[in-house]
């Protein structure tokens, strides 16, 4: 993480030049007459924070530091130091309005002035981690003689702030134990922030208060199955362009703090020696003063999908399928279907039976779901139809149908002497009969009772029965 650049100062006038030099070799800093805070090419000792000059028979006062935290300190929560100057000798003169402050390195965190008591407060706020060498220091004035003080160096250990992982999975059953369908497809819902936060749930203010003093987390989501990380999702949250912050500043405006990430990730194949189960855990690898975490992880329940068959012959809807002729042939139609969407595509063969027995080979599904097959009995009666679905791979269960009862019926005997001796084809004497001038009854077919043709009942049921099998095929086509 970058370092912030020395923060630049009006002050007064009056205040004449001196150089102050930073710890750990940086460049020295000059406090000008003009006030400006600049940067001087003179490089001091490693570990000095001392003036490089200093005016004769100056006095040194007493500099006294206190309020360094001694406990532990998270990132982003800040701590407030008294500054304390006393020239210790009879009539020196007040360091009202003389200037302290501190530094880390090169850079001047806090300037303030002293009071009349000779008494200042500076606040520190980082916003990084690890063992930071905060030094104190007194600027001194050379009108009224007063040298530079440099403060001892202390070392404030800052920690990251803690961070809580939720996720969830989008699964069947229980919600303890989920139910996962092998080569079908899992959607996982992850959420990182911060310890705060997250004990502060439900309440509102609680929460934007821990967002105003931490910020949000900031980094990736590792997904992983089994121990494998299966899925990265960056998380955007709090950045920082230096190594401290005012006090105060929300760290957490402009970042969504509910931030949600979706991820959707495929399920193992279910294989021979496939285990029961599978474990998910998520693990947070931050980017910025966050501390790293890892979610209790969860474990789901590998399974085969469910698939479900249901016969079909002819069309349900127009006729009743349940009677042909013998001699005709009925159209055997099977959908195989499962529950969860999110489940393996259905692939593997159908086989018909009747009264147990197969009347048909392995039939490939079409369209992924259904398959067509034309059945002729050889002797008429009642039949028990079934089809039973073989699935492909070990991510479908196998299935079996509930049974369709069918029947063919004997095929009606022809009349021996149809039309003989003017006689009808059920031997009544057509020759009494009255004709008309219309072709003499259009080749003379029994009528019904409301007078319409037989052959004219026959046709409509022939288009009924045709427009039947053409819907019911399009059954297959899953839009």
């Amino acid at each position: 993480m970058s370092t912030q650049s020395p923060r630049r100062r009006a002050l007064p006038g009056s205040v004449r030049r001196f150089l102050l030099t930073g710890i750990a070799g940086a460049s020295t800093l000059m406090l000008a007459a003009s006030g400006a805070l600049v940067a001087n090419a003179t490089t001091a000792p490693e570990d000095s924070f001392a003036p490089t000059v200093a005016a004769q028979d100056a006095i040194e006062p007493a500099f006294t530091v206190t309020g360094w935290p001694d406990g532990v300190l998270h990132a982003g929560e800040s701590f407030t130091l008294t500054l304390h100057v006393d020239p210790e000798v009879l009539g020196a003169p007040s360091v009202e309005g003389d200037f302290v402050g501190v530094g880390f390195g090169s850079e001047v965190l806090e300037l303030a002035q002293l009071d009349a008591d000779g008494t200042a407060s500076v606040t520190v706020r980082p916003v990084t981690t690890g063992p930071l060498a905060i030094t104190p220091f007194f600027q001194g004035n050379e009108e009224t003689g007063l040298s530079p003080v440099v403060g001892e160096t202390t070392t404030v250990t800052v920690d990251p702030v803690p961070t809580v992982i939720d996720f969830w999975l989008e699964a069947d059953g229980d919600t303890a134990v989920p139910t996962v369908y092998g080569g079908g497809e899992l959607t996982v819902n992850m959420m990182i922030e911060s310890e705060c936060s997250a004990w502060s749930a439900g309440d509102e203010a609680a929460v934007a208060e821990c967002g105003s003093v931490y910020g949000i987390p900031a980094g990736t989501l590792l997904l992983m199955q089994n121990g494998e990380v299966v899925a990265e999702e960056p998380v955007q949250g709090s950045i920082s362009e230096g190594s401290f912050r005012a006090a105060g500043e929300d760290l957490g405006a402009g970042v969504d703090a509910d931030a949600l990430v979706t991820v959707s990730i495929p399920v193992p194949d279910i294989l021979l020696g496939s285990p029961d189960s599978i474990e998910y855990s998520v693990a947070f690898d931050p980017d910025n003063w966050f501390g790293s975490s890892l979610g209790e992880a969860q474990e789901a329940r590998l399974s085969a999908s469910p698939t479900d068959v249901t016969v079909y012959v002819g069309d349900d809807a127009l006729i009743d399928p349940a009677h042909y002729v013998n001699g005709e042939s009925a159209e055997l139609i099977a959908i195989v279907d499962q529950d969860a969407w999110w489940a393996a595509e259905l692939s593997g063969t159908v086989t018909f039976q009747a009264d147990g027995v197969d009347i048909s080979e392995p039939l490939p599904l079409l369209e992924g779901d259904g398959v067509l097959f034309d059945w002729a009995p050889e002797r008429s009666g009642e039949y028990v139809i079934t089809a039973d679905f073989t699935p492909e791979t070990l991510n479908h269960e196998a299935s079996t149908s509930e049974p369709y009862e069918l029947t063919f019926a004997d095929a009606p005997a022809p009349d021996p002497n149809p039309n003989e001796d003017g006689d009808g084809a059920d031997g009544s004497d057509k020759g009494d009969q009255p004709r008309t001038g219309a072709s003499d009854n259009a080749n003379k077919l029994p009528q019904t009772g409301t007078g319409i043709p037989v052959a004219a009942l026959l046709g409509a049921l022939l288009l009924t029965i045709l427009g039947g099998t053409a819907l019911l095929s399009r059954r297959f086509v899953r839009q």
